[in-house]
């Protein structure tokens, strides 16, 4: 256990060694942050369209909320690194799991989306006037690490089908967080879908964890507030289980066939 925390602290300290060099506060702030608030804010600007606050307030929370899952599928790109580096093959020649490395990998991402969703979740609604209660806010955000952490669990197992083919990376990043904006309630309702996507809906993270942060700004019952985020912790469990064994199968065809190059 304490060679895969190491292993998982080592992924973690690469990660936030990256980020440090890409982004300074300075440029985080008024480059990052001020395009996802801008993109919240026109997809929000539609309720205004439609004169209804109830509608700009669902837009807006929904967006908000989707910031975290679109920053945790960034893992996807990060696991792709390893392969354009030339580091893949030694992780794959370690006689330990790679999935430390993954998970520890794109830790940064799960912290700056927790930044983007929480910021703009209290600053759209504001500058909308559709404000939302301070103590209903409080309430939500510690959900918002839990939706993270379902969605970095399916990004890693995207990730790893990645892998196999590099040149798709972008396609398989883009299918995965656009499927979530789609499909999980982000801009519709999920009874607006036929039954088969709706169905689809339910395997997928965010859908259960963003109804919980919908019910609990609405004062809902506790019971159906936990019973989302019990079956979000569910989901994002499931999509580590399928990252393992697809991590797995990569490192048995990679060991045998030498499929695994160094660029």
């Amino acid at each position: 256990m304490s060679g895969v925390i190491g292993v998982l602290r080592g992924g973690a300290l690469q990660g936030f060694a990256e980020l440090r060099a890409t982004y300074t506060w300075r440029t985080w702030t008024g480059g990052w942050l001020l395009r996802v608030l801008s993109q919240v804010m026109f997809f929000a600007l539609l309720g205004r369209l439609l004169r209804s606050a109830e509608r700009t307030q669902y837009l807006a929370v929904g967006n908000a909320v989707a910031l975290v899952s679109i920053e945790a599928a960034f893992v996807i790109r990060s696991m792709c690194s390893e392969r354009a580096q030339g580091t893949l093959p030694l992780i794959l020649a370690s006689p330990g799991s790679p999935m430390p490395v993954y998970l520890g990998r794109g830790a940064h991402w799960l912290c700056t989306g927790f930044l983007s969703s929480a910021i703009t979740l209290a600053a759209v609604p504001w500058l909308l006037g559709v404000p939302l209660r301070p103590d209903r806010l409080l309430t939500v955000l510690p959900m918002l690490p839990v939706i993270g952490l379902s969605t970095y669990c399916y990004g890693t197992f995207m990730g790893a089908l990645a892998l196999r083919s590099p040149r798709w990376q972008w396609l398989v990043m883009n299918v995965a967080y656009l499927s979530l904006l789609t499909l999980s309630g982000v801009n519709v309702p999920l009874t607006y879908w036929p039954v088969p996507l709706r169905v689809l809906a339910q395997v997928l993270p965010l859908s259960h964890g963003l109804s919980a942060v919908r019910t609990a700004l609405h004062g809902g019952p506790t019971t159906a507030v936990l019973g989302g985020l019990g079956l979000e912790v569910l989901v994002g469990a499931g999509w580590l289980a399928l990252a393992a064994a697809s991590g797995k199968r990569l490192i048995s065809r990679g060991r045998v066939n030498g499929s695994v190059d160094f660029g």
